[in-house]
């Protein structure tokens, strides 16, 4: 994979891949409303039926992800993947890429679409970009979201790590591994908008075809 230069924050040049594979789905998929998991289903699936307004991006390098301990709300004080609000007239991809670049500096030409994560009457699109061995990103730094920093797959997945938000920490396997192309479902104990990340209930469904339709461009 070539690599080019990128600026970082302070004007200092760093090395990001010129060329990451374009956005694809996951295989795997059905063309299905129905979903699996243990008891009551979760709420309906905004990735199936509308346009969400978030995404979600897991820079991996290996056995790392690149992640970010929110300055802010919601989840402050937790480390997620980076992202934000999708702008008007922005797909999820362009959004997914542009918050990115905002917040790490890093700029990439594609992602791959990994599935929804979806509460309540909101969520987000998720996606995985890999960097290649080679690219050298010096963390941890500060920013204005918060801290980012490398993180090992093992320590993030732990399931007595509650540093990591527990939405993320379940969803995350599947999202990484690409095999199914899902939306993962959750009911937090609060509601949606809470500050309470405690998941009550967990399902996922494979996406619908309209539904990836949306994340190709």
């Amino acid at each position: 994979m070539r690599v080019a230069a990128c600026a970082r924050p302070g004007g200092a040049a760093v090395p990001r891949p010129a060329a990451v594979p374009g956005l694809t789905a996951g295989d795997g998929w059905e063309p299905a409303a129905g979903r699996r998991g243990a008891g009551r289903a979760a709420t309906a699936p905004m990735g199936v039926s509308g346009l969400l307004g978030h995404t979600m991006c897991f820079l991996r390098q290996g056995q790392q992800l690149l992640l970010l301990n929110r300055r802010r709300q919601p989840a402050m004080g937790l480390w997620t993947g980076v992202g934000g609000k999708i702008e008007p007239g922005e797909t999820p991809l362009q959004g997914a890429l542009r918050e990115v670049h905002e917040e790490t500096a890093i700029q990439v030409e594609g992602a791959r679409f990994a599935g929804v994560v979806s509460w309540g009457h909101g969520g987000m699109y998720a996606f995985v970009i890999d960097l290649p061995p080679d690219f050298v990103y010096a963390a941890p730094r500060d920013t204005d979201e918060g801290v980012l920093a490398w993180q090992d797959l093992g320590w993030i997945l732990d399931a007595d790590n509650y540093g990591v938000a527990r939405h993320v920490r379940q969803a995350l396997p599947a999202l990484l591994a690409g095999e199914r192309c899902e939306e993962h479902c959750f009911t937090f104990a609060s509601g949606a908008g809470s500050t309470d990340w405690t998941i009550l209930e967990y399902a996922t469904a494979p996406l619908r075809p309209e539904a990836l339709a949306r994340t190709r461009r």
